[in-house]
């Protein structure tokens, strides 16, 4: 697959992964030149394989003690801000290129104070100035209390990646929200062409927990590719009219949708599902390196989301509906995994740190 036809399709692709033999062998930088990848997400399971599932980072471990460094989100910090500096000085030209639309590196809040607002925008400031680079984004959980958050930090002028979306009516929020804090910005004199987010819908985990509760044919991997486009549906209708035209002459970016977990789970499926489906212009798909190789592999020529597959995944999620399913209880309970999900693998990265401080 040529990265010209991606781009022309008006979608961007980053990696979900990072680690630092990924950097330091050049391999990221390949992907880059030869791929065209624009950018790079990392969560709390993420940095638990590369920092315990590898021996990239035993020196830096060993090292955490004669730092005299005491607790082990501190020796976390050490060490991931230095993986997400490096990622981010590759992304920069790539930044500087489509004029801050793209070259982002996320990295997560800590899970355990994902419902504390002053916290969470405390450690959010810390991080961000921390790292002390542009095109660095905070991610932040898709909760009520991550409004807030989310809010506070668009307004103070800190780019967020909203992550765990599974809902429309959420993601709908956070979307109105956004245009919100931008407004408040403007109307208070501040610049906004600066301030970037995407919002990230996780897709394959709906058909992964879906799929299983029915059997109507039909409908076997079409509902989280349809969730995902009612979504894009909203990003157009939020990112449009009076209000968002005059943000946008101020240099505003819309907050685009960034797909996630488009792996495939269910082997009998493609393993490019969710990427091939859900090409549209404005927006993101943060894939695995497998689910990225596999792509440039044998991917086809990208089909964009317009009116009639929106006319279609209406249907679709329509005749869900008329199945007794209900599709807000299922993503409730996504978000709750995820949530519980992030913090497991978060709790045991920090328990495996300790071990080198204590």
């Amino acid at each position: 697959m040529d990265k010209q036809v991606i781009s022309k399709s008006g979608q961007s692709f980053w990696l979900d992964y990072i680690d630092r033999e990924l950097i330091n062998s050049g391999t990221l930088s390949k992907y880059i030149n030869e791929f065209g990848l624009k950018g790079l997400t990392s969560n709390p399971s993420i940095f638990l394989q590369a920092i315990t599932k590898t021996d990239y980072y035993n020196k830096e471990l060993q090292n955490l003690k004669t730092k005299k460094i005491s607790d082990a989100y501190s020796g976390f910090l050490e060490i991931a801000i230095q993986d997400i500096q490096q990622a981010a000085a590759l992304f920069t030209p790539i930044y500087e290129l489509t004029n801050k639309q793209d070259g982002y590196v996320s990295i997560e809040l800590p899970p355990n104070i994902a419902n504390n607002v002053e916290e969470s925008i405390k450690e959010a400031k810390n991080i961000f100035y921390r790292i002390n680079m542009p095109n660095i984004m905070i991610k932040v959980p898709g909760t009520d209390s991550g409004i807030k958050i989310f809010s506070e930090l668009i307004y103070l002028g800190i780019n967020v990646n909203v992550t765990l979306l599974f809902d429309c009516g959420i993601y709908r929020k956070f979307a109105d929200a956004y245009v919100v804090a931008l407004k408040k910005r403007s109307d208070n004199g501040q610049s906004i062409n600066h301030v970037a987010s995407v919002a990230s819908f996780f897709v394959s985990r709906i058909d992964a927990t879906i799929d299983p509760m029915h059997n109507i044919k039909e409908l076997k991997g079409k509902i989280a590719v349809a969730n995902a486009t009612k979504a894009y549906k909203q990003f157009l209708e939020v990112f449009s009219g009076d209000v968002w035209e005059s943000l946008k002459s101020q240099g505003a970016m819309a907050q685009r949708p960034l797909w996630a977990s488009t792996s495939t789970k269910n082997p009998a499926y493609s393993d490019i599902l969710y990427v091939q489906e859900l090409f549209a212009d404005q927006t993101v798909n943060t894939l695995p390196e497998k689910t990225l190789l596999a792509f440039f592999d044998h991917g086809k020529t990208p089909t964009n989301i317009d009116n009639q597959k929106i006319k279609e995944a209406e249907q679709v999620l329509e005749k869900l509906e008329n199945s007794n399913i209900e599709l807000n209880q299922v993503t409730a309970k996504l978000l709750h995994d995820g949530l519980e999900a992030f913090q497991n693998d978060f709790n045991a990265l920090m328990l495996s740190i300790e071990e080198y401080i204590e």
